[in-house]
C-alpha cells in the first residue's frame, strides 16, 4: 500500500519530484519533473542529474553540489532557486525543497529527495513590478528636476522619490562644497527628515 500511495503521489503531483543517490544518479523522476526540463521520462530515469543541469543552468552543477552538502549537514533545505535555459531558450525559474532520505529500501546512504516547483510566472511578475517601480521613480525624479524652484526643493523631492518608490527606510543627499572640502546634507526623507544633525557636514574622505 505504501508503494502504491507513493506511485499515485508521483503521478498526481504538479511539482517535479526527484530522488537521487549519493553520486547524483536519478533513481526516481516523476512526469512533472521531466516536463519541467522539457524531456521525456524514458530519457531522464537512470541518468545523472549533473548531465541535465550542465545543459540547463551554467551554474547548475555547482549549485546542486552546494545544495547537497547543505542537505547532508542539516538534513534539508528550502526554497533554493535554480535558473534554467531549456531548448526553448526561455528562462525558467525553479524553487527547490529537498531532504535527506537516510535509509531507503536498498539501504543506500546519501539519497536525496527534492521537489522542484516552477516559479517562472511569479518571478516574472516580481520583475515586472520592480520595473514599474523604477519607471515611476525615474518619472518622479524627472518631475523634480524640471519643476523644482531651488536645489534644496529638487533634492528633497528626489529623496522622497527614493523612499516612496524603492521601499527605502530613508534617503539622504549630500552635495560637495569644494571650498570647505566637505559634503553638505541637503535633503533627507523617510525615517529622518532633519538635515541639521551630526551628519549635516562630512569631511571628504571620512
Amino acid at each position: 500500500q505504501t508503494i502504491k500511495f507513493f506511485e499515485n503521489l508521483l503521478r498526481a503531483s504538479t511539482d517535479g519530484i526527484l530522488i537521487t543517490d549519493a553520486t547524483h544518479n536519478i533513481i526516481v523522476a516523476n512526469e512533472a519533473f521531466c516536463n519541467l526540463i522539457g524531456q521525456q521520462h524514458r530519457n531522464v530515469v537512470e541518468t545523472n542529474l549533473f548531465y541535465w543541469l550542465e545543459h540547463l543552468d551554467p551554474r547548475g552543477t555547482s549549485r546542486w553540489t552546494e545544495l547537497a552538502n547543505e542537505i547532508h549537514q542539516k538534513g534539508s533545505c528550502r526554497n533554493v532557486e535554480f535558473v534554467t535555459v531549456p531548448d526553448s531558450r526561455v528562462l525558467k525559474y525553479f524553487s527547490v525543497n529537498a531532504s535527506l532520505l537516510e535509509q531507503v529500501a536498498t539501504e543506500e546512504t546519501g539519497v536525496i529527495m527534492s521537489i522542484w516547483r516552477d516559479i517562472t510566472e511569479k518571478r516574472q511578475a516580481l520583475l515586472m513590478a520592480d520595473q514599474m517601480r523604477i519607471t515611476t521613480f525615474l518619472k518622479d525624479v524627472g518631475i523634480a528636476l524640471t519643476r523644482g524652484n531651488s536645489l534644496l526643493e529638487i533634492l528633497r523631492h528626489c529623496a522622497d522619490a527614493v523612499v516612496s518608490n524603492l521601499d527605502a527606510a530613508f534617503a539622504r543627499i549630500w552635495t560637495l562644497n569644494k571650498e570647505k572640502d566637505v559634503l553638505e546634507l541637503q535633503a533627507s526623507a523617510g525615517m529622518y527628515t532633519h538635515i541639521d544633525g551630526s551628519h549635516s557636514q562630512i569631511p571628504v574622505g571620512r
